[in-house]
């Protein structure tokens, strides 16, 4: 039996867990899927799975993000659209993408939602820093 059928580091990738102000992944996105919200019926959420710049402390080297709230959709799409990416499927595997928990936000009815920050660069080449120093080599497999 081959390890691939056993474990397949992007379908397999374990949901990010922003509990805290400052959680923060970042990454190249690999894969976006459209799934079925199981916390909202009859609705569908967005997720890019991310090869991270560094490995989770389990050891994973990809999450996946969902972006479930309208404010985390809206700011993920707007960050794209102005890195200068019209189509997301065309900057996988060469983008590089932070998203990070900023703060709880009150929404009037005496409840709070978490609000989200994104980073979104466009067509990381070799060489181009990114995160706190970090650098892509293109010649390097990000799968």
């Amino acid at each position: 039996m081959k390890t691939a059928d056993l474990y397949d580091p992007i379908n397999d990738a374990p949901f990010a867990k922003f509990e805290a102000c400052g959680d923060n992944y970042r990454g190249i996105p690999v894969h976006y899927e459209v799934l079925d919200d199981k916390y909202k019926s009859a609705t569908q959420m967005l997720v890019v799975t991310l090869k991270l710049d560094k490995p989770t402390a389990d050891g994973d080297e990809h999450a996946k993000i969902a972006l479930r709230s309208d404010q985390l959709r809206r700011e993920y799409g707007r960050k794209a659209l102005r890195a200068g990416r019209a189509d997301l499927d065309d900057g996988l595997a060469c983008d590089w993408v932070s998203v990070t928990y900023v703060e709880d936000r009150e929404t009037g009815s005496g409840n709070t939602f978490k609000w989200y920050d994104v980073d979104y660069k466009a067509d990381v080449l070799d060489g181009e820093a990114i995160g706190d120093g970090e650098f892509v080599d293109a010649d390097q497999p990000v799968f």
